[in-house]
């Protein structure tokens, strides 16, 4: 498409295009669904069962633990660890992946799609400019000595590359050739 747009500022059309976005127009929130609401109530059951897990867990170890528990301490620890610290993290972890899953960021439903929006740049005089569709095209302003200073100065880019080119070429010659000696 860039081979067709003639810039605004210079009237050239030596352009390119450097983006090219789809614009839609701002969504409405939606309200949560069924599943959402059932999955947040979910979460809080779930968490309502770890705690109470956790609270009858401390409880038995306080009353009931040196009956059925380890004897010595350090045995004590261990067990409280093993009962209740592993199962408590992984618990943690299963209720904050629920709760990420279900508890997803607001809920937007994506407006209607209103144009694409066109960025373009001249090389002949590096204006900037954007133009989106359903728009008028912007008043062309046509200036012949912005289109000659501009392709004198892609001619000279283009002379210097070429330039360098060979002098690159010379220059790896010339290794190749002390490399030989």
């Amino acid at each position: 498409m860039s081979d067709q747009v003639q810039c605004p500022n210079c009237g050239g059309f030596r352009t390119r295009t450097i983006s090219k976005d789809s614009i839609y127009a701002p969504g409405k929130t939606r309200p949560p669904t069924l599943g959402v609401k059932l999955g947040r109530i979910g979460c809080i059951l779930f968490t309502a069962l770890v705690s109470s897990y956790i609270a009858l867990g401390i409880f038995l170890t306080l009353t009931l633990g040196r009956y059925i528990g380890p004897t010595s301490e350090e045995g004590m620890r261990v067990f409280s660890v093993i009962m209740f610290g592993i199962p408590l993290t992984v618990a943690l972890l299963v209720g904050v992946a629920m709760w990420r899953r279900v508890m997803p960021s607001p809920m937007r439903v994506q407006g209607p799609f209103i144009g694409t929006m066109y960025n373009y740049e001249c090389y002949l005089c590096g204006y900037k400019w954007s133009w989106r569709t359903g728009t008028p095209k912007p008043q062309v302003h046509l200036r012949p000595d912005l289109i000659a200073a501009g392709n004198q100065r892609l001619e000279e880019e283009r002379r210097r590359q070429a330039e360098q080119a060979e002098a690159a070429a010379a220059a790896w010659w010339l290794q190749q050739q002390q490399k030989k000696k």
